[in-house]
């Protein structure tokens, strides 16, 4: 599913740490890199840039798996 948060294109999707699958927003547009920082986007392994999301933003976007 591809959402609009705070203005980027992300593409929801899951990333798996711990035995838990997770609830992650990747970036679309490489260009977003720069304001991404101001949203905790960070790299858990090289080449993934994502979003975790918190319990609070799950129930403002409605995001399904």
């Amino acid at each position: 599913m591809i959402v609009n948060f705070h203005g980027m294109q992300c593409r929801y999707g899951t990333y798996r740490t711990q035995g838990i699958d997770k609830p992650i927003l990747t970036l679309i547009n490489s260009a977003d890199w720069e304001k991404s920082l101001q949203y905790d986007f960070t790299e858990p392994q090289p080449g993934l840039w994502c979003h975790f999301l918190t319990d609070s933003e799950q129930s403002v976007y409605e995001f399904r798996n």
